[in-house]
């Protein structure tokens, strides 16, 4: 990296070449540089390529349709035969009513105007997927094969007076490979469409055009140049006109002083318009454009606008529209996305592989959106396919020539998550780079190789996931990672001088609003959705859709405003670009969004609350934890991140700390902070004593800026640190399966049930972050999108919740497990309140994965709770709380389960643990049994026998399984009340066979969860105690578990799919 600090074109002119389509081709007389050819034309599908030997382009035939449009939208093609399933298939994404792929000839004819003559004549075929061929009356003019720009032909030499005929021949097929899953060219998004949209026109070209950065005028003939710049929004100044008599043909620049015009920027999106007429002789050449002035540098790690220090608050655009299934070509389609984007505080928007339409920069140009473009571009073997290579380098030059003169046109990137050879890559880079040097330029949106951990020498911005030396994104540790507000990127930053963007922040999915089912009447179909609403009505549950959404709604709202908040936490780094602020439909249904695939609101969260942390100006603390002891003094440091237009002088700063019920406990205020423009702006640290807080409490603590609408809030908990629990004397708590459970049943007793993973005989995990992305794109993950609370329970008197998963479940969700209930009738009694607790299953199975649930089993009552609410008491509070909570209304006459089961059923549910341990090498002292290093109590030892002879290092313990079976670990528990027997040195042994052994880890004081490095699969596991950590010859044991392989994909892998994105360098 030889140029840390680059300046992009300091307040250089960017144009937006400006038109106006005539309605009609009657119409041409008002609009005499141009000739509308939309409307009805036939079109011939062509699947076995006969067109051109039978000489389709001679004649006007087919069958009708309307131009814009595709084949699909007129009813063309192969019809959909495909049937709404629980299938890979039908989630892979929206499916097209009717779909062709091939060759199709378009055509018509139409009157060439008198008037017409003698001009220099193109026809403009603005958007098409991806070859067209061209005959006018007969002769062919060429073909073109453009993704991103228009399909420009010249055809005055053709045309003659009176009647002209056009054929287009549009074919669709895949021309070079540049991958099957970028946006430019799949069925993912926006589908792969045969038809014209946009712009169809014929177009007088003048003598005179009009170039930016800088501001030249271009013309073909001697005469009198007249330039006028007006502002066209704002409250700038005309520039002076400028005028120029021109004696021969050239390119002439046309001064402007940097004083006299506004900078563009998202705070002042300060547009101009440019009239330039040249007067050759007695004719007048117009052109006009609209132009705006910014300047894009960089200094260090930060970004900067018009030399202030930005951060780009940003999502994606994969070429989501799934009405039409392609981009719009009008600005008022993308006035929707670009407006709803300043509506929730954004500034940024990312083309993920794809380069969209005029109409998009020149609505990002209006809104004051800063605008990343790409080449059409998701491939994993740059500069080792010539032809793809060309392609690309062609395409890369054309999109600099239609659209680097906008405004909002401010990053490039050559494609998504590439690999190959880069050296190629930067040299791309740098060739686009001579093209429009006022642009930043990066040499792929993240990469699974090492040009994802580094950027390139070429690369002006880096756009990265995980770094050299760190995450920068939470995805990757959030599950695993204690609840705080003071955690950032910083470790990530280190090995960079460069600004950084964060790739593809989020990805949570989000259980599918089967509410916008009807939007989906053009020609995609939305089978997948059709598909979860059949599923959930045949099972009972259509009415649990709208909770489903909501709360699996709410943890990604809850994740994604973290996520937010730890990039501007974090000085230094530049932004991040979301996946998504709206659903993403393909990639196996990937409903990640807050918004739905249509930009509309899913009621989730409104823009005003999501602007609370995604603004130009956003009020954070660093809390280091969210769940407290009532003995302890909450603190908390608050500091404002900056990013507005200026720095705020002499603010006041307000906080207030209030409970649950609205109550304010206390606050405080800071006068005259000033705030200067960037974050880690600290204001003041604050400390507030518990211990008037006098039962299990939520918190909330706000910050605001008196006088703006800035403001923001976070929620903790406080839990009293009292071990005592409710009078439990009446409740039987069982923590294995078996004899001891249906005794107690038998007796009426009031039970609660322990289960571990193993006694669950379908268990279905879960973790505190929903799925990644999809669960069928990415399957081997838990199932759970959340949780559905039923908080109004009295089970949770004592333990305040929302009826959605909140951050102090992360301590019993980040690793959990649940019961498959889903044979339960939900006509069968009262399941209104069935389960308490339950995860919200993954949406091509919906299943009822319950957590907490109660039921009537003869004269029993029973509880089952799946969670770890035992383990670790002391540094556990919420697993005590909840606890404490689950025994106070087990032991009250609320305790009265509205459904009954059978003891058979439980056998059904659960089993007997599916593996035994026994003692294969040492010694046990008769009354430290080893059945209590398996009796899941830690206060129980086994220990050896010291009166032995044989009591003597190394032992052996073995857990051997009912069968072969995954494993990823082991659980291990040593004594606390005494040092003796306290291991230090130990190995653990697999073995496929029971007989033979083989290493597989190694270490010394062993406490805890043990992770293996890879998951095995085996019939026995031998821990094997090598040394005792006082040199004696004495070991003991509290607890001995083997932890199960649940098929979980480990963080690092997110993303990665094997022979497609997998490392190639």
């Amino acid at each position: 990296m030889n140029h840390p600090n680059r300046i992009r074109n300091s307040f250089s002119l960017f144009a937006l070449l400006a038109f106006t389509l005539a309605s009609t081709l009657q119409a041409a007389s008002l609009n005499p540089t141009e000739l509308d050819l939309s409307g009805q034309w036939s079109v011939k599908l062509d699947p076995h390529d006969v067109g051109e030997s039978q000489a389709w382009f001679d004649s006007v035939a087919g069958t009708p349709i309307q131009l814009p449009g595709t084949t699909g939208e007129a009813s063309l093609g192969k019809p959909l035969d495909l049937q709404p399933a629980l299938t890979r298939e039908v989630f892979h994404h929206l499916h097209q009513r009717f779909q062709y792929i091939g060759a199709a000839w378009y055509s018509r004819s139409f009157d060439l105007v008198p008037s017409w003559q003698d001009r220099e004549i193109e026809l403009v075929l603005e958007r098409v997927i991806w070859e067209t061929t061209v005959w006018v009356n007969g002769q062919k003019i060429g073909s073109r094969d453009s993704l991103s720009t228009a399909h420009r032909y010249p055809v005055a030499a053709v045309l003659k007076p009176g009647k002209n005929t056009i054929v287009v021949r549009v074919d669709n097929r895949m021309k070079v490979d540049i991958g099957k899953m970028g946006h430019a060219y799949t069925e993912e998004t926006q589908s792969i469409w045969n038809g014209l949209i946009g712009k169809i026109a014929l177009v007088s070209k003048s003598a005179v055009k009009i170039l930016a950065n800088p501001l030249r005028v271009v013309v073909s003939k001697p005469g009198d140049l007249d330039v006028r710049i007006q502002p066209i929004n704002g409250d700038a100044k005309e520039l002076p006109r400028w005028t120029k008599q021109v004696s021969t043909p050239g390119t002439y620049e046309v001064p402007i002083p940097s004083d006299a015009t506004v900078a563009w920027s998202e705070f002042n999106p300060a547009l101009y318009q440019v009239d330039c007429t040249l007067q050759a002789g007695d004719t007048d050449h117009q052109a006009s454009l609209v132009t705006g002035f910014r300047s894009v540098s960089t200094e260090g790690t930060e970004l900067r606008i018009n030399g202030q220090k930005a951060f780009m608050r940003g999502t994606l655009e994969c070429c989501i529209f799934p009405k039409t299934g392609y981009p719009p070509t009008d600005e008022v389609g993308w006035d929707k996305v670009f407006g709803t984007l300043k509506k929730y505080g954004l500034n940024h928007l990312r083309f993920h592989s794809y380069c969209p339409p005029e109409a998009a920069f020149a609505s990002a140009d209006r809104h004051g959106i800063y605008v990343q473009a790409e080449l059409p571009n998701w491939t994993f073997k740059m500069g080792k396919l010539p032809e793809t290579d060309a392609y690309l380098m062609e395409e890369g030059k054309r999109i600099m020539e239609a659209y680097s003169h906008h405004p909002s046109f401010v990053f490039f990137s050559i494609g998504n998550e590439l690999s190959g050879d880069f050296q190629f890559v930067d040299k791309m880079v740098a060739q686009l780079r001579k093209l429009a040097p006022h642009i930043l330029y990066t040499s792929t949106s993240y990469s699974f190789s090492p040009r994802g951990l580094l950027p390139g020498p070429e690369d002006d911005f880096f756009i990265s996931q995980r770094t050299k030396t760190g995450w920068v994104r939470g995805q990757g540790f959030l599950n695993q990672t204690v609840p705080n507000t003071d955690s950032d990127y910083a470790e990530g930053l280190k090995c960079l001088d460069i600004p950084l963007i964060s790739h593809e922040v989020g990805q949570y999915n989000v259980y599918p609003n089967l509410k916008e089912l009807p939007k989906y009447d053009g020609n995609l179909r939305a089978l997948n959705m059709e598909a979860i609403q059949n599923d959930l009505r045949a099972k009972g549950r259509l009415d649990d859709a709208e909770d489903y959404t909501a709360n699996s709604g709410a943890l990604a709202r809850l994740l994604y405003k973290e996520d937010i908040e730890r990039a501007l936490r974090t000085k230094g780094l530049s932004g991040i670009q979301l996946l998504d602020l709206h659903d993403f439909p393909g990639q196996s249904t990937a409903t990640v969004g807050l918004l739905d695939a249509f930009w509309d609101s899913k009621g989730l969260i409104s823009p005003t609350e999501f602007r609370r942390f995604c603004s130009p100006v956003v009020p954070l603390v660093r809390i280091e934890k969210l769940t407290w002891s009532d003995q302890e003094t909450f603190k908390a440091k608050i500091e404002v991140a900056n990013f507005g237009n200026a720095a705020l002088e002499n603010k006041q700063v307000q906080w207030q700390l209030e409970n649950e019920e609205g109550e304010v406990l206390v606050s405080d205020t800071v006068s005259k902070a000033t705030i200067p423009v960037g974050n880690g702006n600290q204001i003041v640290t604050i400390e507030v004593p518990l211990k008037n807080v006098d039962r299990a409490s939520q918190m909330r603590l706000s910050v605001s800026l008196d006088g703006t609408e800035y403001a923001n809030d976070w929620k903790f908990w406080v839990y009293p640190e009292s071990d005592s629990q409710a009078n439990s004397d009446d409740v039987e708590i069982v923590r294995a399966f078996g004899k001891p459970l249906f005794d107690a049943l038998a007796a009426g007793r009031r039970v609660l049930y322990l289960p571990k993973r193993e006694e669950i005989r379908q268990p279905l995990d879960g973790r505190f972050i929903p799925v990644f992305w999809s669960p069928l794109h990415f399957p081997n993950q838990p199932g759970a999108l959340g949780t559905v609370i039923q908080s109004n329970h009295p089970v949770f008197d004592d333990f305040p919740t929302s009826p959605h998963t909140d951050w102090q479940w992360w301590e019993l969700l980040a690793t959990s497990t649940s019961v498959d209930m889903s044979w339960m009738d939900p006509d069968a009694g009262s399941t209104a309140d069935f389960p308490i607790v339950q995860f919200i299953d993954k949406y091509n199975r919906n299943a009822l994965p319950s957590i907490l649930w109660e039921a009537k089993v003869g004269q029993g009552l029973l509880m089952v709770c799946s969670l770890d609410i035992e383990s670790d008491p002391q540094r556990r509070l919420v697993a005590k709380q909840l606890k404490r909570s689950i025994l106070s209304y087990l032991s009250s006459e609320k305790f009265s389960p509205a459904i009954s089961i059978s003891p058979k059923k439980l056998l059904d549910l659960f089993r007997a643990r599916p593996y035994r341990i026994r003692l294969a090498k040492g010694t046990s002292h008769p009354n430290y049994a080893l059945t209590n290093c398996d009796d899941n109590d830690v206060k129980t030892i086994w220990h050896t026998d010291w009166r032995d002879a044989n009591n003597q290092y190394p032992y052996h313990i073995i857990i051997g399984f009912d069968g072969p079976i995954g494993v990823n670990g082991i659980q291990i528990h040593q004594r606390n009340d005494s040092s003796n027997g306290v291991i230090d040195d130990y190995q653990i042994s697999i073995s496929e066979d029971g007989e033979n052994w083989k290493t597989i880890h190694q270490g010394s004081k062993p406490s805890g969860k043990i992770v293996f490095d890879r998951s095995v699969v085996a019939k026995a596991v031998r821990f094997e105690a090598l040394s005792e950590q006082n040199g004696k010859e004495d070991c003991a044991i509290a607890e001995l578990s083997p932890v199960f392989d649940s098929g979980n994909t480990g963080v690092d892998e997110l993303g990665l799919i094997e022979g497609f994105n997998t490392p190639a360098e």
